[in-house]
C-alpha cells in the first residue's frame, strides 16, 4: 500500500472512528457507550477493537477486514457491518431458527413416553428442553449484543455517507433490472425520494415514472423488488 493511500485510508478510519464515539453524556453515563478504536494493523489491514469503557481498559472485541476491500468509508463501514453478520449473527439466527423443529420433535417424544408411562424418559427430555431453552436464551442475548455494534456502524454510514442507501438499490436495481433485459431505465433522486423512468425503445417518450421515498428504514431488496416487479409490466 503506497503512503498515499495509507494516509488516506488513515483519515477514513479516523473520521469514522469520531462518529462512533460521539456519545451524550448521558449515553456514557448509563454504560450503553461502547467505545472503538479503528487503526491500521501491521499487516496493513483495518482492524477495530471495541470497548465497554472510555479509558479502554474492558472488553477489547477485536473485527479486522482487509484493507484492498474497504478503500472508502462505505466500504469500511459496510465491511465490519458484513463481518458481524457473517461471524456473530447469522449461524446463532440459524440455530435459533431450528428451535421450533426440534421442540416440536421433544414434545412429540414427550406425549409418546407419557402415553407408555415412562416417566425417567420424561424427565430426561424435559431436562434437554431445559439446556435447550438457556443456550437459545445466552444466543437471543448475544445476537442482540453484536447487533449494538452493527446499529452503531450503520448510524455513521448514515452521518458520513447520507446517499449510501440510495446509491446501493440504485446499483442492485440496475443489475436486476439488466437480469430480466429490463432497458432504458433511469433512476436519479431528490433528497430522499427516488425517481425511476422507464422510456421506450428508441427513448421518444417516458412509458413509465413513478417515485419511492428511502429512508433509514427501508429494505433495499423490497425496493429493488417493487421497482423491478413494476417495470416488468411495462417492458
Amino acid at each position: 500500500m503506497s503512503k498515499l493511500a495509507n494516509k488516506e485510508i488513515k483519515e477514513r478510519l479516523q473520521n469514522i472512528s469520531e462518529v462512533l464515539n460521539d456519545y451524550e453524556i448521558w449515553e456514557i453515563e448509563n454504560g450503553e457507550a461502547y467505545f472503538y478504536v479503528l487503526k491500521l494493523n501491521k499487516n496493513n489491514d483495518i482492524e477495530c477493537r471495541i470497548y465497554e469503557d472510555e479509558e479502554k481498559q474492558f472488553g477489547n472485541y477485536v473485527i479486522t477486514i482487509p484493507a484492498d476491500e474497504a478503500t472508502d468509508i462505505k466500504s469500511i463501514c459496510k465491511g465490519f457491518i458484513n463481518y458481524l453478520y457473517d461471524q456473530e449473527i447469522n449461524w446463532r439466527n440459524s440455530c435459533l431458527k431450528s428451535n421450533k423443529g426440534w421442540y416440536a420433535r421433544k414434545h412429540k417424544s414427550t406425549n409418546l413416553w407419557l402415553e407408555r408411562g415412562n416417566e425417567a424418559k420424561v424427565l430426561e427430555i424435559a431436562k434437554e428442553i431445559s439446556e435447550r431453552y438457556k443456550n437459545s436464551k445466552l444466543l437471543e442475548s448475544e445476537v442482540e449484543h453484536f447487533k449494538v455494534f452493527i446499529s452503531r456502524f450503520y448510524y455513521s454510514l448514515n452521518c458520513l455517507v447520507p446517499n449510501y442507501k440510495i446509491e446501493d438499490i440504485k446499483e442492485a436495481a440496475f443489475k436486476r433490472l439488466s437480469e430480466f433485459n429490463i432497458r432504458n431505465v433511469g433512476i436519479s433522486h431528490i433528497d430522499n425520494k427516488l425517481i425511476i423512468m422507464k422510456s421506450n425503445d428508441d427513448s421518444t417518450y417516458i412509458v413509465d415514472k413513478f417515485d419511492i421515498e428511502i429512508d433509514s428504514y427501508t429494505n433495499i431488496s423490497m425496493v429493488v423488488n417493487q421497482i423491478v416487479s413494476r417495470l416488468r409490466k411495462v417492458a
